[in-house]
C-alpha cells in the first residue's frame, strides 16, 4: 500500500522520483468520479458525478520528500515500518 507500506525498499533517484510522480499524479489531484447508487439489481440506479478533492498536497509532498528519504535511508533503514 502506498501510504502504508509494511517495509522500505531503497531505490536509485530515478525510480524514486518516478514513484514520486505517481504518488503526487494519484493522490495529488482533485479528480471527477461517477458514484452509483440504489440496487445493483434494480433497473433505478442513480449516476451521480462528484468531485472529489486530492488527498495530498502535491508541492508539500515534493517539498517534504527529501527530508522523509532521508530519515529511512539513514536512522530508519534497519527497522520495520
Amino acid at each position: 500500500m502506498i501510504l502504508e507500506p509494511s517495509t522500505v525498499n531503497i531505490c536509485d533517484n530515478t525510480a524514486c522520483n518516478e514513484a514520486l510522480d505517481v504518488i503526487a499524479t494519484f493522490y495529488g489531484k482533485q479528480k471527477t468520479v461517477k458514484v452509483i447508487k440504489g440496487n445493483l439489481t434494480d433497473d433505478n440506479l442513480i449516476e451521480e458525478v462528484k468531485e472529489v478533492s486530492c488527498l495530498l498536497n502535491e508541492d508539500k509532498l515534493r517539498e517534504e520528500w527529501p527530508m522523509i528519504r532521508g530519515m529511512i535511508r539513514g536512522s530508519y533503514s534497519k527497522l520495520s515500518l
